[in-house]
């Protein structure tokens, strides 16, 4: 919690702020908050949130947007969840402000953790078939509504299920994770990359023809028949 008086200058902080910020009350006392601490939009780093300006301006009331980032002195980091009250005097005037901080950085940090497995296989790092149609939607959505040309493409391997047979399935497993990343190799960063099945991947190029989405899966072709796959003293 930190209180300011109408001229936005800090008055008190609680414990809590004493940790979030790097600050004490006698450091910070008559301070402008922007001068004790630094917020920023987590999603768009150099988005500064001038909160405090904009509630005493009467532009704003309460909740600000969820994806805070608090830069205390030092430079240490938390995420937070703020929400700003204005305090009004008997004419109604602005003469002063409550902010409240909650540190949400441990769980924020388990939603992404949440977030990020449910869109990956887990065997090969690659997203999903169910991430991979979510940005299927969204590419079809921005070619109708742009132009912009995508093209898709799909892979299937053939007698991947020899390799499972004749050497197990840990090495199926393996032969799997070492072509994933030769795909990754041979794509740009923009492009969208995906186990999409047992043997089956996708791959979803943004801003690309159909010649160059031709000359790409081409390219991704020959180095499949160039790989050899080594399992103890099995070649494949």
């Amino acid at each position: 919690v930190i209180t300011t008086d109408g001229n936005a200058r800090v008055e008190y902080l609680n414990p809590v702020a004493v940790r979030l910020t790097g600050w004490t009350n006698d450091l910070a006392h008559g301070k402008h908050p922007a001068d004790i601490f630094n917020i920023v939009r987590e999603s768009v780093c150099d988005t500064r949130i001038d909160a405090v300006d904009r509630i005493l301006s009467g532009t704003e009331s309460s909740s600000t947007p969820v994806d805070l980032v608090i830069t205390a002195q030092g430079g240490t980091q938390f995420c937070i969840e703020l929400a700003a009250t204005p305090i009004h005097d008997d004419l109604g005037d602005v003469a002063g402000m409550v902010l409240v901080f909650r540190d949400v950085t441990e769980i924020r940090a388990l939603t992404r953790e949440l977030t990020y497995h449910a869109s990956r296989d887990p065997l090969t790092g690659l997203y999903n078939r169910g991430e991979f149609e979510r940005h299927l939607q969204a590419a079809l959505l921005d070619a109708r509504a742009s132009g912009v040309e995508y093209a898709l493409c799909y892979l299937d391997l053939d007698m991947f299920k020899v390799v499972n047979d004749t050497c197990g399935h840990l090495a199926g497993d393996e032969l799997l994770k070492q072509i994933s990343q030769m795909f990754r190799k041979r794509l740009r960063k923009e492009d969208i990359l995906a186990r999409v099945g047992g043997d089956e991947f996708a791959i979803l190029l943004r801003r690309c023809s159909l010649e160059r989405a031709e000359e790409i899966s081409g390219q991704i072709s020959s180095a499949m028949k160039d790989f050899r796959f080594v399992w103890e003293d099995k070649t494949v």
